[in-house]
């Protein structure tokens, strides 16, 4: 406990300091994870992904730390931005396969699980869950690892991985296994074409960017190559295929000692996670493969304190919301007495104008007008719901000058509450900004 102390005290003053340093960020929110103070946590995972709304490890720790709060709604959200991200990360599909665990729904556990393992059958811990569930070992080798060896030692050709794709529903990895088909079919521009549509839908898929690099190498278009070097370092500086050649790019986001202690909290936050959240006896039965799945979570999984208040929430607001109709009620009588004098009144006017006959000259009538609109403000005719509306709406845009469409607006009320200690008003608005900068 010591040595966690110290480094929640050390990495809190680089996180202070610089503001900037993202690796930083990540180490004191898995530290503040492992001290159990998710809500901190959250804070500083939001606050990293509104420098670098891509960087993939404080994206996967605010899916653990909505996880470990219980706010499985926000966990799933996030975690399947992660896979937006990046379609290949194992941890991401680790933590979704958790996520269902812990609501108890096993079959859908375990399809992410599989998931995960088949984009990395290393991961002990993926091994670990599905035995726990299924009581089966998973195999050495998954089909994607598989697959992508024999294209790499020329056994399976473009065309043979054509159908493979196809196959997987034209998964974003099936299809970046095309791409290194035709390149080893000596077809290096449609492999070029074939990623760079691939990037169009995920724009910050780590292996894809590093694949492309090395095809821009082998084209000469060293820039390009760089381009897209610089941009995988940034989404995941961790990636085993970049190692070293992490270091040759500058950036002002990650200090690559910090990259080290990376990795070794890693397995200490799975570690955490098993301990407490993982029972080694679960009843799973297995459903029929042609069932249909739907994976949401279900509202009865939710537990019953937060159903309790959300009850309480929702009478409140019955009761709140009776005095205000009863209001509308009378305004709206009032607004449809005063119309009706409005009606007759006019035509009382025009009569008379009329019958005097009395021409108004072009100057006249420009004075008149805005006499009558004065006395109709005085009068304070009360509008209609919707005009009210629909006033309000166009006052609240031309003061506030569209700051709600301003991420950094949002930013500075977390930072304000943030300083005041006010954690769950923080986390919302910096939750906002983060959304804003997303749509972006």
């Amino acid at each position: 406990m010591e040595e966690l102390s110290d480094l929640l005290d050390y990495y809190k003053k680089r996180v202070e300091r610089n503001p900037q340093l993202l690796s930083s960020h990540a180490i004191y929110s898995e530290c503040l994870i492992l001290s159990e103070r998710v809500d901190e946590a959250i804070l500083i995972s939001l606050k990293s992904l509104l420098v670098s709304p891509w960087f993939l490890r404080s994206q996967l720790d605010l899916g653990l730390s909505y996880l470990l709060k219980g706010d499985y709604k926000s966990s799933e959200s996030e975690l399947n931005h992660a896979l937006k991200i990046d379609p290949e990360n194992d941890n991401a599909y680790l933590l979704l396969g958790i996520l269902y665990y812990v609501l108890g729904i096993y079959d859908i556990s375990v399809k992410y699980l599989k998931e995960g393992f088949n984009y990395n059958p290393k991961n002990s811990y993926i091994r670990k869950l599905y035995y726990i569930l299924t009581k089966e070992e998973l195999p050495t080798i998954s089909h994607f690892k598989d697959t992508e060896n024999k294209i790499l030692n020329g056994i399976i050709n473009s065309e043979q991985m054509l159908k493979i794709r196809v196959e997987n529903s034209g998964k974003k990895p099936y299809e970046l296994l095309y791409a290194l088909s035709l390149k080893g079919d000596n077809r290096l521009i449609e492999a070029i074409e074939t990623i760079e549509r691939i990037l169009i839908y995920n724009p910050y898929y780590p292996n894809a960017l590093y694949n492309l690099g090395k095809f821009y190498e082998m084209s000469g278009n060293r820039r390009k190559k760089d381009e897209c070097w610089e941009k995988c370092v940034d989404v995941n500086p961790l990636m085993d295929k970049i190692g070293n050649l992490a270091k040759n790019y500058e950036n002002i986001h990650f200090d690559f000692d910090d990259l080290k202690e990376l990795q070794k909290l890693n397995d200490k936050i799975m570690d955490n996670i098993f301990s407490k959240l993982i029972i080694e006896e679960v009843s799973y039965e297995k459903i029929p493969e042609d069932k249909e799945e739907i994976i949401t979570i279900p509202e009865k999984k939710i537990e019953k304190e937060v159903e309790e208040e959300k009850e309480v929430e929702v009478e409140e607001i019955e009761k709140k919301e009776e005095i205000p109709l009863k209001l509308e009620e009378i305004k709206k009588e009032e607004i449809k007495q005063k119309s009706e004098g409005a009606e007759i009144e006019i035509p009382k006017k025009l009569e008379e104008m009329e019958e005097e006959k009395v021409p108004l000259s072009k100057e006249g009538a420009e004075i008149e007008i805005p006499k009558k609109l004065e006395e109709m403000e005085e009068e304070k005719v009360p509008l209609s719901k919707e005009g009210a509306e629909e006033k309000l709406n166009i006052e609240i845009k031309e003061e506030s000058k569209n700051i709600e469409e301003d991420s950094g607006y949002y930013k500075k009320l977390g930072d304000d509450f943030l300083k005041r200690g006010m954690y769950k008003e923080a986390i919302e608005m910096f939750t906002k900004a983060l959304k804003l900068s997303k749509e972006k």
